[in-house]
């Protein structure tokens, strides 16, 4: 039996089992996992009430892994109607040690997963495993450090296309978590609703991608030049096809548009010195001395200035004299020179003109398969995507071929019902994150669905596995072809065998349904129930928006909105939640079975620790409140 309990963290020593109360424990494939409860001042929670307080620590036991480890990170006191209560918020070690853990250093290039995951779990106390499935994955990475851990190991979760499953200080890294369970869900038994929305809206046939900018800031023009003027004293030498200076200061000068100029400058065993000055700021001096050997010469180009404002510029070159480092000039008071070629020795810079920064132009991938999916003959152009870190052509093919999908995304959302059957207990499996679930969805105009879901997160009671389960299932892409004949394929193979297994579910549930009263006690059947409330900002006024109990009403809205089931069997461990509007306005609800009426619940709000009307000024029109509860006889 699972169990939970609160610890001291001054005291490990200081452990008290917590009960009578309804945790509901999240757990995602990304490693992160959290625990929240409300806990009600009763004498049976005496002892651990007044130990729910921040930092310290909760043990629960989960489906797969025992005693895991949570740490408080809110808790909210509060007490209504003379009633006191906690609402607790608690996340896994897992989370709380990463959040505050630094890593300052950085690594970068092509890694390996397991120096990856060294590097960001680096001071964190964290041990991990790879399993078979990703050993060997290794990815780009520019810049990964100097971040808290479970930001980089957000990233390498990213960058490497991993899963994690998290057992206290011991993360386990999957290619993909995936866990066949014994456990079907089928229109016919146990699944009340399947929705499968096949969308194009994010399929897209081509996308173009930049890599890389240049750390350059401009590049090579096809222009050349020679100079416009030159002193009196240079002369020329027929046999190099240069023009060339031994009287020291002799200078020559040109003015040229652009972001910089490189020079072509014979080098020979008597060369000296020569300097440029650009626009009267800037010098740069060269040697042309080279020890040649056998030959009497060469002709190097050297980048003399580059980066400048791209707009005109003057320069003046100098002959400075001999170079001190050339031995064969050292002692000559003269015959020390220095030449340049006859005609344009002179190149220019320019700015970059369109795609010219990037290290490689940019590429555009097209998926094989686009002549399929052209919307009015021409393709889906994804958005372009700029990615600095890559720097070859080849890597960014790659990139960008893991970004297309042309085929629809199919979205599978299904509500089920999880009744607990004595016959099923030794033949069904508990849902957890990960776990593949053959589903049918059988009609009277034939099958809509036939296949498998995979649960991406799960949110549940450690402490009552019969209770439903929150999912929420991997949205997937298929080739609808492929989707069809497999379907065929499926149904075929596997027709009998599902007739069967079905039968069997059904004829057990024909068993609980045909057992009397003091039968369904006996085996404690909880049925799991969801009632959604709908605001009207016009009318001020609260409406019943859906509902798995016919006949339930709202009864009054004061200070709180009460709710009749309208039923004989009273509510129990009634949880009410917010949509994503009342969130943004920091907007809480809260439920709690109504004292004066068996058959009732009543539905309170709070916003920033106090309780607010039901019908405050700024609920925005069309909030919901969802309720779950359970009908106990």
């Amino acid at each position: 039996m699972n169990q939970l309990f609160v610890q001291s963290k001054h005291d490990p020593t200081n452990k008290i089992p917590l009960e009578h109360v309804e945790p509901e424990v999240s757990d995602k494939l990304d490693g992160t996992k959290q625990l929240s409860f409300q806990c009600l001042q009763i004498p049976e929670t005496e002892l651990a009430f007044d130990m729910l307080v921040n930092d310290n620590i909760l043990l629960i036991d989960e489906i797969e892994h025992k005693a895991q480890r949570y740490i408080i990170v809110e808790d909210e006191k509060r007490t209504e109607n003379g009633v006191s209560f906690r609402n607790v918020v608690a996340d896994h070690m897992y989370i709380v040690r990463l959040t505050y853990n630094q890593v300052d250093e950085e690594i970068n290039g092509e890694i390996d997963i397991d120096t990856a995951l060294k590097h960001a779990l680096k001071g964190s106390g964290l041990s991990f495993t790879i399993m078979p499935d990703a050993k060997g994955l290794k990815a780009k990475l520019e810049g990964f450090g100097k971040k808290k851990s479970l930001e980089l190991m957000n990233d390498l979760i990213s960058a490497f296309v991993v899963e994690l499953d998290v057992n206290n200080d011991h993360i386990y890294v999957y290619k993909e978590v995936k866990k066949r369970i014994n456990y079907k869900l089928d229109t016919r038994a146990n699944m009340n609703t399947i929705s499968v929305k096949s969308s194009l809206s994010e399929s897209y046939t081509r996308i173009k991608g930049y890599g890389k900018v240049k750390e350059e800031k401009d590049t090579a023009s096809e222009e050349t030049k020679g100079y416009d003027s030159k002193s009196g004293k240079w002369k020329t030498n027929s046999d190099l096809n240069a023009m060339y200076a031994e009287d020291v200061g002799q200078t020559f000068s040109f003015k040229f548009k652009g972001t910089g100029f490189s020079v072509k400058l014979i080098k020979e065993k008597l060369g000296g010195k020569i300097t440029f000055n650009i626009d009267k700021k800037t010098n740069k001096t060269f040697s042309t001395y080279k020890d040649t050997g056998k030959e009497s010469h060469v002709v190097e180009t050297v980048d003399v200035i580059r980066g400048l404002e791209d707009k005109e510029h003057t320069v003046v070159a100098t002959f400075k004299g001999k170079d001190s480092k050339n031995p064969n000039t050292k002692k000559m008071k003269t015959g020390f020179r220095v030449s340049v070629p006859n005609g344009n020795f002179i190149g220019l810079y320019r700015t970059f003109k369109n795609d010219e920064k990037y290290m490689f132009p940019p590429v555009t991938y097209i998926h094989p398969d686009e002549k399929l999916f052209l919307v009015d003959g021409r393709p889906r152009v994804a958005e372009t995507i700029y990615e600095d870190s890559i720097s070859k052509k080849e890597d960014m093919e790659k990139f960008l071929k893991e970004k297309i999908d042309p085929y629809p995304k199919l979205t599978i959302e299904l509500d089920f019902e999880k009744v607990y059957d004595p016959k099923l207990e030794a033949i069904e499996d508990n849902i957890s994150k990960g776990a593949i679930i053959p589903v049918i969805a059988d009609t009277a105009y034939g099958i809509l669905f036939e296949g498998e879901v995979r649960v991406q997160e799960i949110k549940y009671n450690p402490l009552n596995l019969d209770l439903k389960p929150s999912v929420t299932l991997t949205n997937y892409r298929k080739d609808i072809i492929d989707y069809q004949l497999e379907q065929t394929v499926a149904m075929k193979k596997q027709r009998d065998l599902i007739k069967k297994e079905i039968a069997e579910m059904l004829e057990a549930q024909k068993s609980i349904a045909s057992s009397t009263q003091s039968q369904l006690n006996n085996i404690n059947m909880k049925i799991s129930q969801d009632l959604s409330l709908s605001y009207s900002s016009v009318t001020k006024t609260w409406s019943i928006d859906d509902s798995s109990v016919d006949g339930a009403e709202i009864d009054e809205i004061g200070n709180t909105i009460d709710i009749d089931i309208g039923i004989d069997i009273k509510p129990k461990s009634p949880r009410a939640g917010v949509d994503f509007d009342l969130s943004l306005k920091g907007i809480t609800a809260g439920a709690t079975v109504d004292t004066n009426n068996p058959s009732g619940m009543n539905i309170m709000l709070a916003k920033g620790g106090q309780r607010i009307s039901p019908t405050a000024a700024d609920l925005p029109n069309g909030a919901q409140i969802n309720i779950s509860f359970y009908l106990d006889s």
